[in-house]
């Protein structure tokens, strides 16, 4: 078992179903196999979303052998057939401190938004310096960089649907390294 901010993580991005089955089957097969548990994984959150993409697992183990081998196993056979993104960098710092771990999906109210964000292909964007300032957006939940198809992968949280959407439609106001966010919200009665 893995803790929240130890171990290899991946967010795993599901698009396409098998015909016949769906996200809230998936996610019931993950609970059902004893695979999820917020505090010690190796599932740590599943559900359905609308948006950018049709499902979302975060999942975590001890290093990236025992992940892959959780990846091509437990989570496939449960039907998790995604686009990983590897976990990276979690925490900033400021004024050269590091500051505390605030990762996607470790704990968030009940209405969630992810966004992957590409930042602009320039030398002079810094994808530490971004992630240090999406800790001012309002309603952020938590962020990381990450080794995937994308850079920075964003959750923003709300206790209602009309304040996360607000959120979700202005949190790039004032970041111009941003060249692109794809977006997918979800509501969960219990984190």
């Amino acid at each position: 078992m893995v803790a929240p901010y130890e171990g290899v993580h991946a967010f795993l991005f599901i698009r396409e179903v098998d015909p016949g089955d769906s996200i809230r089957k998936i996610v019931a097969r993950l609970q059902d196999g004893g695979l999820v548990n917020k505090e010690t994984g190796p599932v740590f959150f599943a559900s359905d979303f609308v948006g950018a993409f049709k499902g979302f697992v975060h999942a975590g183990a001890d290093d990236l052998t025992a992940l892959l081998d959780l990846l091509a196993r437990a989570l496939w056979d449960a039907g998790v057939h995604c686009e990983p993104a590897l976990e990276g960098t979690v925490s900033g710092t400021t004024s050269g401190l590091p500051l505390p771990p605030l990762g996607p999906k470790r704990q968030s109210p009940p209405y969630c938004a992810l966004v992957r964000i590409d930042l602009r292909r320039d030398p002079s964007v810094d994808p530490l310096e971004v992630l240090n300032r999406l800790r001012d957006v309002s309603l952020f939940q938590g962020a990381s960089i990450v080794f995937g198809d994308f850079d920075i992968l964003l959750e923003l949280g709300a206790d209602d649907y009309d304040s996360l959407t607000e959120a979700v439609r202005n949190w790039a106001k004032g970041f111009p390294e941003v060249e692109r966010s794809r977006s997918a919200l979800t509501h969960v009665s219990s984190d």
